[in-house]
């Protein structure tokens, strides 16, 4: 993270930040952890801009996602991220947009440059929409501000499903455990208005859950082969 850092510093802030650092940390990361991982991307992603939403558990997820994170893509995250040293000094300069979700005001101009750099810079948004992370083995509510942000774009969503953490890896042992990481179909927001939006978050919270559900039920199976 220091290294990679002192790396981008010189050029500014770059959207190809974020997707530099995840693809050079999570390869290295993943073998120390002793973790596997079981990658499946979607058939056909669209092209950008999209709004990719994934279920957000640990500090794991950045491990998570390294297959399937676009290289012309930022992300929505918690301002206060950015007062982590090196790790949230990278954030900052991955020209992400910063929430503060105690002041609505502000939360909605911030959307408002989320949707103006989207269409402006062709660049795809990610979000976990739970809000923050969720360690319960379930998918929680959505909040809607992914789903406004996909209608006002009109950009397709494209659901990312991580297998659950919990129960399922054991850091105490060489191998611990298996990850699978499963991009959904895209689901079109062409021709929604805000009156359809609980209908979007219902309609992507249950294939979502379904999708979490059925690749958890998979680990939990290689599990108990591999302890048997």
């Amino acid at each position: 993270t220091v290294f990679f850092f002192l790396k981008i510093l010189p050029f500014g802030k770059r959207s190809s930040n974020d997707s530099g650092y995840i693809c050079l940390l999570a390869p290295t990361a993943r073998r120390i952890l002793g973790m596997r991982y079981i990658i499946r991307p979607a058939a056909q992603t669209p092209p950008s801009p999209c709004v990719y939403i994934m279920n957000h558990q640990s500090a794991l997820d950045i491990l998570s996602n390294a297959e399937i994170y676009p290289k012309n893509c930022i992300v929505i995250v918690k301002r206060a991220l950015t007062q982590i040293p090196f790790f949230g000094w990278i954030v900052a300069l991955g020209d992400n947009i910063f929430l503060e979700r105690e002041n609505k005001t502000k939360s909605l101009q911030q959307m408002g440059e989320a949707r103006k750099k989207m269409l402006e810079k062709n660049l795809s948004v990610w979000i976990f929409p739970e809000g923050t992370r969720r360690k319960t083995g379930a998918i929680h509510p959505f909040k809607r501000g992914a789903f406004h942000l996909a209608i006002q774009a009109q950009t397709p969503i494209v659901p990312a499903v991580v297998s659950s953490y919990h129960n399922t890896l054991n850091f105490g042992r060489w191998n611990s455990g298996t990850v699978i990481v499963e991009v959904l179909p895209p689901i079109p927001t062409t021709g929604k208005t805000a009156a359809e939006l609980d209908e979007l978050i219902a309609e992507c919270h249950a294939k979502m859950s379904a999708a979490f559900a059925r690749i958890t039920a998979e680990v939990n199976i290689q599990r108990e082969r591999a302890t048997a």
